[in-house]
């Protein structure tokens, strides 16, 4: 918690509005679905306790809010065919549970800006309340407040972007001063940059460490030994960074047959190859220009190749009122997240006002560049992968309706909850 400020908890969703969507909750389902195989069960460490002498390590235990829905059952998905929970936001920190049942909620309080990331194990939830990097146990519903640094505490900063490392011992997220205009406003208003400094923290509330000062990160990623992280910077650059040595490394496009102009805007490593990293980009702009490339693309890392598995072009359409065209388009491109697998990515093109781009959400194969389109043209506001690679959840970006896909078999899919459930991300839980 940040110092002492205005924090007032207004309770908009009443029981019967709560009974009218959660039991709106329903699944429809399509085609006889084909069969699966399991991957193979890979074992990772427990998350650490927390450590007695970490600091910050103020603790509370947050109360169970009582059953607000009536029980929520998917009837129409075949037994067994969908497993497993998802964290959403449902006004409130919520676990749902495709076998049915009522939302389990962790907390009485919204995240913030919120995402979210899983201990490798499951057992603990990162997430982001009031500018500070939370926990919570989802069993015990004990939570802890990783950055707290005190009452009167200068200065204050907000931390994003959380990223559990794969052997459970490290969260690395963004951190950055608070703007003047942010104090006292950390729950509903941002008025400075998204992303900063990148830093690293024990799952344990212990060695706080800033790794990068120099430059605005944005959406750190951990490889898959836990060692290094891959993120971009707010100028348009990619770097890697090694936990061990801190040592920063960029990567120039011109060293992987990309064209030095280009704008990187999203990394993210593969969760089985640790000299693959996949990437969005965009071109960068010039104040006149109306049209834009952006795509994304499979770096190897070890041999300085790339394969680029999606490009676009997007035309702005019409200017906002005193602003160059160039300035308006720039500078983006799709989300992008790795199949637990590291065979397939998910590609998110989200929408972009006054311009001719359809949004959609779409799985491609690394290996061969096929590409199927999973949602309709709004596309998605937020996706995860199942921890098998056998299914997608997303947030319809039209509606806020949670949704189950068969990424191998679009016409496959489940409507999880209504209309209007959710209101950021989803995160399967390992």
């Amino acid at each position: 918690m940040k110092r002492p400020r205005a924090f007032v908890v207004v309770v908009l969703i009443s029981f019967g509005l709560w009974s009218l969507v959660v039991a709106g909750c329903a699944l429809s389902a399509s085609t006889v679905p084909p069969s699966t195989t399991l991957p193979t069960e890979v074992l990772v460490s427990p998350t650490p306790p927390l450590a007695s002498s970490a600091t910050p390590r103020p603790t509370s235990l947050v109360p169970v809010p009582p059953p607000i829905a009536t029980e929520v059952t998917w009837r129409a998905a075949p037994a067994g065919r969908l497993t497993g929970q998802i964290a959403v936001n449902l006004y409130s920190l919520a676990l749902i549970d495709l076998q049915g049942g009522s939302p389990k909620f962790l907390g009485p309080h919204p995240p913030t800006y919120s995402q979210f990331s899983w201990a490798p194990d499951g057992s603990k939830l990162a997430y982001l309340l009031l500018a500070d990097l939370w926990v919570v146990d989802v069993e015990t519903h004990q939570t802890w407040n990783l950055t707290y640094r005190g009452w009167y505490d200068e200065p204050e900063r907000w931390e994003l972007m959380p990223s559990w490392s794969p052997d459970g011992r490290y969260i690395a997220f963004t951190s950055r001063l608070l703007e003047p205009r942010e104090y006292g406003q950390t729950e509903t208003t941002m008025h400075g940059v998204f992303g900063g400094q990148l830093t690293v923290i024990g799952a344990d509330g212990s060695d706080y460490r800033v790794l990068d000062g120099e430059t605005v990160a944005h959406n750190p990623s951990w490889d898959p030994d836990s060692q290094r992280l891959v993120y971009a910077s707010s100028e348009g650059e990619l770097y890697i960074l090694d936990l061990e040595s801190s040592q920063r490394q960029r990567l120039s496009p011109a060293d992987y047959s990309l064209p030095e102009g280009i704008y990187f805007s999203y990394a993210t490593w593969s969760p089985k190859k640790e000299d693959q990293v996949a990437v969005s980009f965009s071109t960068r702009l010039e104040p006149d220009d109306v049209s834009v490339e952006q795509g994304c693309a499979i770096l190897n890392i070890k041999d300085h190749t790339s394969k680029i598995i999606k490009r676009y072009t997007v035309k702005l359409l019409l200017p906002y009122e005193g602003m160059p065209p160039g300035e308006t388009l720039c500078c983006g491109g799709p989300d992008i997240l790795w199949s637990p697998l590291g065979d397939r990515v998910l590609v998110n093109i989200k929408p972009q006002p006054r311009t001719d781009l359809d949004a959609r959400l779409f799985v491609v194969d690394v290996r061969g560049g096929a590409e199927q389109p999973l949602t309709g043209v709004y596309g998605a506001y937020s996706m995860d992968w199942s921890p098998d690679g056998q299914w997608v959840a997303y947030v319809d970006n039209g509606d806020r309706s949670l949704w189950v896909v068969n990424p191998s078999n679009p016409v496959e899919k489940y409507k999880v909850m209504a209309p209007f459930c959710c209101e950021g991300p989803v995160a399967w839980r390992p």
